[in-house]
């Protein structure tokens, strides 16, 4: 049963390997510990290992199919110790990942908790397992007595919540590994049920000052976790992150097709949406894409698929930047449809050109069906509209299905839609939600309502007294970096550069865009592609992606702060500071002034 459940964790995930090394850590000090001749501990020493190799081999099979196939993982910019420390400590007993600064009350008194379940008792018992309860009474005094004093069975349980994190974090630094993880929080799960234990133990050892202690303190547990839910759903909600694009596919897709994930990160919540029999293939999570990779890839696709769907991520550029995977594909079909979502896109790559208007009977399925009349020549038979909620500035697809005698013209809230002839027609609307928009958001067909959505209003922002250095550098044809703020210009290898951006629009967005910050050196980053100066970047939506540039108000300013790390092993000189916009569907660049697609706007002195 160890065996098997051993594997099945490791089967789960990874990381579920340092669980059992805790465990074997701690079944050493047992065996070291036990001095009792009345257990047969070579016996005992034996079968555990036995158990540990039968785990291991019932792992070996997908290990080795791994290693086959694995990518060359390159660790992530380094985490503060202090503040992974910090993170641990309040996300196993509140699940807080954010502004985890503002629960340092709740975390000390859940770690002193934790501490003393660990730390109560100083030994404990093994009784008799030789001798039944029976037999020990028949032989009364005669029956032999013994105490193992062994290591305190809490510290199993604390080995296992503190051993890990310090090993993930240490993965975490590894420069080129096969598997080196990021930090994040998801990681930690696996360690809840003995962190968990840990507090009931600690419970435990408080009832024996009396049961109301005890009680007061389990009532505290509870009360804490359901305080910080409010925080912890606060900014989620339901967003249409696959719905519309898999929907697409639903509609139109063939028997036969193929659907080509670049890259496969994602491909659980894509499997999620995707109701359409289709086969898959993923191009790997982490693995930069080259020729060979991409050829190999589009064979397999091509092996037995005269059509391929390409569902293209944010990580596809990072991991394929000179679309050497399309490219490829693109020798072999040409392209028949193209469309992105937010920032992913997808495209049709077909011998013949496909019909992606009419859905066809068997793929007819709207989210919400209607039979409602429009004239007589024009009936709305559905729609699909993935959200209920948004923010002020978001956009929102609504797929509306047609029956039409003849071509004709509907309006959806103030927008003429064309409406070609046929039946189940499919037509997707974009509707841009004002960024000054808050309450209830009315969308209507003609002269009907056909659904509300609840609209947050924009985060406030409060605006900056005075920018530091104001700049004037224009990226597209409305938007502007009118200044930043630069604090210091002198740092080490290591640390973190804080720059605060303030961008200004002359007109309504309509496009989120990415904001990139980059580190750009004299000398080239071994770690990176050849011939990459970039030693230190982030890239993100503004303000942490609360303030996208769709909810920008013409001529107001926005202060955007940053942090940007610098890689551990960059050498000491001179750094300019890089920034621009870029659509993070394509990865196309806003132009920036004199042509360029990015402005270096500052210089920084990285010292030994």
């Amino acid at each position: 049963m160890y065996a098997l459940c051993a594997a099945l964790a490791l089967w789960t995930h990874y990381l579920a390997g340092l669980v059992l090394l805790a465990l074997n850590v701690y079944a050493l000090g047992v065996f070291i510990a036990d001095k009792s001749k009345v257990i047969n501990r070579k016996s005992n020493i034996a079968n555990w290992l036995i158990a540990n190799l039968a785990a291991a081999a019932l792992f070996a099979p997908w290990l080795a199919l791994y290693l086959r196939h694995a990518a060359a993982w390159t660790a992530a910019p380094t985490f503060d110790f202090a503040l992974f420390l910090k993170l641990v400590a309040t996300v196993l007993p509140l699940g807080v990942t954010t502004n985890i600064e503002n629960y340092a009350a709740l975390t000390m008194a859940f770690t002193a908790l934790v501490v003393l379940g660990g730390f109560a008792n100083s030994k404990f018992k093994i009784q008799n397992s030789i001798l039944s309860e029976a037999e020990e009474s028949k032989l009364g005094a005669r029956a032999p007595s013994f105490e193992l004093r062994i290591l305190n069975y809490e510290l199993l349980f604390v080995l296992i919540v503190v051993l890990p994190p310090i090993l993930i974090y240490l993965l975490s630094l590894t420069p080129v590994s096969f598997f080196a993880p990021k930090i994040q929080a998801r990681y930690l799960l696996v360690l809840l049920p003995a962190y968990v234990i840990l507090l009931a133990l600690g419970i435990k050892f408080i009832s024996r000052f009396g049961r109301p202690f005890a009680a007061f303190v389990l009532l505290f547990v509870f009360a804490a976790n359901a305080f910080v839910l409010s925080d912890y759903y606060a900014d989620r909600r339901l967003r249409d992150e696959y719905t519309t694009l898999a929907n697409t596919l639903n509609a139109f897709a063939r028997q036969g097709d193929l659907v080509l994930l670049d890259t496969d990160q994602e491909w659980p919540t894509f499997l999620y949406y995707l109701r359409a029999p289709l086969d898959w293939l993923g191009a790997p999570n982490g693995k930069a894409m080259d020729a060979g990779s991409a050829a190999a890839l589009i064979q397999r696709a091509r092996a037995r698929h005269d059509a391929v769907w390409l569902v293209a991520i944010p990580d596809a550029l990072a991991t394929d930047p000179q679309r050497v995977l399309e490219a490829r594909l693109a020798r072999e079909l040409p392209e028949q449809f193209e469309q992105t979502f937010g920032d992913k896109r997808l495209a049709l790559y077909a011998a013949a050109p496909r019909d992606l208007m009419h859905v066809p009977p068997e793929n007819f399925a709207p989210q919400f069906a209607r039979g409602a009349r429009v004239n007589d020549n024009l009936q709305l038979l559905g729609y699909d509209l993935p959200v209920r909620e948004a923010r002020a500035g978001d956009t929102l697809r609504l797929v509306t299905y047609w029956q039409a005698r003849k071509p004709d013209v509907a309006q959806i809230n103030a927008e003429q839609v064309e409406v070609p002839a046929g039946e189940r027609v499919r037509v997707q609307t974009n509707i841009a939600i004002p960024p000054q928009m808050s309450g209830d958001f009315a969308i209507g067909v003609s002269a009907s309502e056909l659904a509300r959505v609840r609209v947050e209003p924009r985060a406030e922002i409060a605006p900056a007294s005075s920018i530091a250095q104001p700049v004037d550098y224009r990226f597209g044809d409305a938007i502007h970096l009118v200044g930043y703020d630069l604090p210091a210009t002198k740092f080490r290898a290591g640390a973190s550069v804080p720059i605060t951006l303030h961008w200004r629009a002359d007109r309504p967005i309509e496009t989120s865009y990415t904001v990139f910050v980059h580190l750009v050196g004299e000398q080239f980053n071994p770690a990176h592609s050849p011939g990459n100066p970039l030693w230190g970047q982030v890239d993100r939506i503004p303000r942490d992606g609360a303030y996208p540039t769709t909810a920008w108000l013409p001529n107001e300013t926005v202060p955007d702060a940053y942090r940007v790390p610098i890689d551990t092993h960059a050498p000491a000189g001179t750094y300019k500071i890089e920034i621009g916009l870029y659509d993070p569907a394509t990865g196309a660049r806003l132009a920036a002034d004199g042509g360029a697609d990015s402005a270096m706007i500052a210089e920084i002195v990285v010292v030994p």
